[in-house]
């Protein structure tokens, strides 16, 4: 049913009302100018419409109540809209928590990926640097390089865990988003050199 019909739908029964009471009235009125032939008669002709005013005096009074029960329905539907749009507020909101985080991660995880090619390429300036020395000089240059090779070492293990660690963040903040995107791979590709 259309919302137009469905208007007309509720408000047959006070255009009925009105109808009868209409009908009533001028059939009352009618009947009273037809029989009346004395000025007594004519007294009684006018006390006969008490009987109308009362039942529109009644008629009013169920127009009133059907305007408070209108209300009801009006004031229950925009509660219902109300709180619509308090959940989708809501759910807004923690979409964008999810995405400032998500940002958050991904920063890290490109200062992550930054420094492991840091480090990648101070080792790749050792190894080229003992290449090109001498045997003699390059014991010498071996222990020099030795402790600063194991701590970059040490560091790129961190650092590979580190963005192992805000990859599964990411996934699980994606999983929660979109239960679709569980699928998606994700860019370990440091953690495996």
């Amino acid at each position: 049913m259309s919302e137009n019909q469905e208007s007309r739908s509720e408000y047959q029964p006070l255009i009925l009302t009105g109808v009868v009471a209409g009908t009533l009235w001028v059939l009352n009125f009618l009947w009273g100018l037809l029989s009346s032939s004395s000025g007594e008669y004519g007294s009684r002709f006018g006390d006969s419409f008490g009987v109308v005013n009362s039942l529109f005096s009644s008629i009013a009074v169920a127009g009133a109540i059907y305007a408070v029960i209108l209300q009801q329905k009006e004031l229950s539907l925009t509660r219902q809209e109300l709180q619509g749009a308090r959940e989708a507020q809501e759910s807004a909101a923690q979409a964008q928590h999810d995405i400032l985080i998500l940002q958050a991660l991904n920063s890290l995880l490109t200062s992550n990926h930054a420094e492991l090619a840091y480090i990648q390429s101070r080792l790749d300036g050792m190894r080229q640097e003992e290449a090109r020395h001498s045997s003699s000089s390059l014991r010498i240059i071996s222990g020099m390089n030795m402790s600063a090779k194991n701590y970059y070492h040490e560091r790129q293990k961190k650092i590979r865990s580190s963005i192992d660690n805000l990859n599964s963040q990411i996934t699980k903040i994606l999983q929660k988003i979109d239960p679709e995107l569980s699928d998606l791979p994700t860019n370990s590709s440091a953690t495996q050199e």
